[in-house]
């Protein structure tokens, strides 16, 4: 059963929950569009896309004509009246009709109307083809000065069956394409143009589709993102079974033929199967489709909504839609979406797709208040997860319909071949047959149909529900170690979560992805600032996110170079050390280092320290020499040294100051610890006077030496530890 729940003049309607809640929608009041004597049914709906307030309704007059109705104000108020009566018709009307309507309205302000061309009651019907620029107030043919074109366009008119026009963008170079597939010649055609600008379409080409099946009728037609065109058609005869198809055309209007036939479904239903609401015309599966052509997670995705029955011919029939990813190559598994638990009839299904939005509406008659199956109400359901579940079902007619209380002028029709729909920025115009006279305004009372309308508002998409957390920062904003571990949650109730992702992060383990509620850990790794935000996005393309403080990591321990000041001090020196760390992400809080000692000869060692703004110290040592200088070298000889003589050399060893060291210090060096080395010959040892407080001895001038001049290399260690260097230059002549 269906539950209403009254808003205002509007009904909101919930029913028999599916797998999880989505946002109910509020359906406005019954409108009858058409109010006219005798059946008005099969209706078309399309929506202007450069304006969603102002949309149009066509329907099949059974007389003959065709019933419209034009709203400005996004259906609150309706403009209506019967065209399409004369063979001959008046400027911007068109020639009668017998009916099968449809409607497309393109980005450029075209809307294109589709429909069975008949001269009189018994004559053959053909399909025409017209175009108005001016909503819906004037019509012509989309290609010359015509009234209509008739399709395909032949020399001789063929006739035709149950049209379908498609608009969307183009392909091959052309910014849009109009597209129609019905019923001609025993099998499916396809006509299609280019179509430049408003009222600019160029010509049209026609074709069998290549390797269908035979016996195959009821078709539908969607363009793609790209401009690919797809075709659905089923059973063009029998009442208890039938094969689905889909062909595509997967470069639109370029070269590229239709693929061949894919089946999509086997159902049990025929063409013409009576069920006890439909006794006289009967149904079919009444294939339809939608295609995805937003930016969002759907792009590209086509729906089919096909009705089937429990069992070959029953009246137990429901509704289903099955989705493609790849245009109609595979399919996945279909999901019902009726939720009655009944086994009464649903039937004459229509789909529509928010391209605003890639929400979904499946519109259809249902049975299912209905004790013996023989009367109707019209419902409807949402998908905003691509088609992964449908919404609760919910009530559009205020009113039920009984096809017994009609009275046919020719054949009986009952609720005729289908019903419309269309969707676009959140609002849903369906249009059906309609008996009830729920509205007081049908002029045969409750006895033959009108068309009724309702605007269905759905509520825009409530966002997931979305938590970052992560650790609060150190007093110094900084974090000394990686990773830094948080958490992301998101949560819905409208619909699943189909996605987590974070920036200047990385997601762990995500759980509970295709669920109402997800999570996943949270790292962030990276050294330096990093800018942390978190995206959830829904099955219905919804996001939330969530974003914090920026995390700032320095887990690097500080780089110190060491340096003192003087590099080789001597004894005594007054001595200082400088850590020199380098730089940090983070910056450096504090560096220093021991204190040098220059008070005794030898080696020394000295530790430096550096923290970082995030807390981390690094250490670095340094090892120096505390030595002396060589000092008062006393002068060679000024006149040249013959090689193999020798010559006096005298030094002394004095601390920083320049103080000549004391005696003690100086025995303590021990024998030999200054030497003197004329020419790179071995180190010739000085010995230490007291009297003078010098080290001097003579040195050997090597016989080998030729005539030049030569340094003499004086060297003072202690031990192995060489306390400094001075050298002195030596002239020397070679024996004669």
């Amino acid at each position: 059963m269906f539950k209403k729940t009254l808003l205002a003049t509007c009904i909101a309607i919930t029913a028999i929950a599916p797998a999880f809640a989505q946002t109910a929608p509020v359906v406005g009041p019954n409108i009858n569009l058409s109010q006219a004597p005798g059946n008005q049914y099969e209706p078309a709906v399309a929506i202007n896309p450069a304006d969603p307030t102002e949309m149009f309704i066509a329907a099949r007059n059974e007389t003959g004509g065709l019933a419209i109705a034009h709203s400005r104000d996004a259906g609150i108020s309706w403009a209506h009246k019967i065209i399409a009566i004369s063979p001959i018709p008046a400027a911007g009307d068109l020639p009668r009709a017998y009916g099968n309507v449809s409607l497309a309205w393109d980005s450029f302000g075209n809307l294109f109307i589709t429909y069975l061309v008949q001269g009189s009651t018994r004559s053959a019907s053909y399909v025409g083809l017209a175009l108005s620029t001016d909503g819906g107030q004037n019509f012509k043919s989309p290609v010359s000065t015509a009234p209509v074109l008739l399709l395909p366009a032949t020399n001789l008119p063929l006739a035709g069956d149950q049209p379908t026009v498609a608009v969307g963008p183009g392909s091959n170079g052309a910014p849009g394409s109009v597209w129609l597939t019905y019923f001609t010649q025993g099998g499916i055609a396809v006509s299609s143009a280019a179509v430049t600008g408003t009222g600019k379409v160029g010509a049209f080409t026609s074709q069998l589709l290549p390797s269908q099946p035979v016996g195959v009728n009821f078709g539908d037609i969607a363009v793609g993102p790209a401009g690919e065109a797809i075709v659905t058609y089923g059973p063009n005869s029998g009442g208890s079974g039938g094969t689905i198809y889909t062909q595509t055309d997967p470069d639109g209007l370029g070269a590229a033929p239709f693929n061949p036939p894919v089946q999509v479904a086997a159902t049990n239903l025929g063409g013409f199967t009576n069920i006890p609401a439909q006794p006289n015309w009967g149904i079919d599966p009444e294939a339809g489709l939608a295609i995805d052509r937003t930016t969002g997670p759907h792009r590209g995705r086509v729906y089919l909504v096909y009705t089937d029955a429990t069992a070959p011919g029953g009246p137990d029939t429901n509704i289903f839609v099955t989705t493609s990813d790849d245009l109609g190559v595979t399919w996945h598994n279909p999901v019902r979406v009726n939720d009655d638990a009944t086994a009464n009839s649903q039937f004459l299904p229509r789909i529509a797709l928010d391209q605003s939005t890639g929400a979904v509406a499946v519109t259809w008659y249902d049975a299912r208040n209905a004790p013996l199956n023989n009367t109707a109400q019209y419902a409807g359901s949402f998908s905003t997860d691509g088609g992964a579940s449908f919404s609760a079902n919910f009530l559009i007619s205020a009113g039920t319909s009984n096809q017994a209380n009609s009275i046919a002028a020719f054949k009986k029709a009952d609720y005729g071949d289908y019903t419309g729909n269309a969707f676009a920025n959140g609002r849903l115009v369906p249009a059906w047959a309609d008996n009830s006279n729920s509205t007081g305004d049908n002029p045969n009372g409750a006895t033959n149909f009108d068309v009724f309308t309702a605007i269905v508002n759905l509520p825009a998409a409530v966002p997931p529900a979305a938590t970052l957390s992560l650790p609060a920062a150190p007093a110094s904003g900084w974090f000394a170690a990686s990773p830094v571990t948080g958490s992301f949650a998101a949560s819905t109730s409208t619909s699943t979560i189909a996605s987590l992702q974070c920036t200047g992060a990385t997601l762990a383990a995500p759980t509970g992805i295709a669920t109402t509620a997800a999570n996943a850990a949270v790292l962030v790794t990276t050294p330096g600032a990093n800018a942390v935000s978190c995206t959830a996005t829904d099955a219905a393309g919804a996001t939330s996110a969530a974003s914090l403080a920026t995390i700032n990591i320095d887990s690097a321990i500080p780089a110190l170079t060491p340096t003192i000041t003087p590099a080789q001090p001597l004894l005594g020196a007054v001595v200082t050390a400088a850590a020199n760390p380098a730089a940090s992400l983070s910056g450096i809080a504090s560096a220093s280092c021991a204190p040098p000692d220059a008070t005794m000869l030898g080696a020394k060692s000295l530790i430096c320290t550096a923290t970082n703004t995030a807390g981390t110290t690094g250490t670095a040592s340094l090892t120096y020499v505390v030595g002396l200088a060589l000092t008062n070298l006393a002068p060679p000889p000024a006149k040249p040294v013959r090689a193999g003589n020798t010559v006096t050399v005298s030094l002394q060893l004095a601390d920083a100051s320049a103080t000549p060291i004391t005696e003690t210090l100086a025995r303590s060096l021990g024998s030999c610890a200054v030497t003197a080395t004329i020419g790179g010959a071995a180190p010739q040892c000085l010995t230490y006077r007291r009297a003078t407080n010098e080290f001097s001895g003579r040195v050997t001038v090597p016989a080998s030496l030729a005539t030049g001049t030569y340094p003499i290399v004086l060297s003072a260690v202690l031990k192995i530890t060489t306390l400094g260097t001075t050298t002195e230059l030596v002239r020397v002549l070679t024996h004669r």
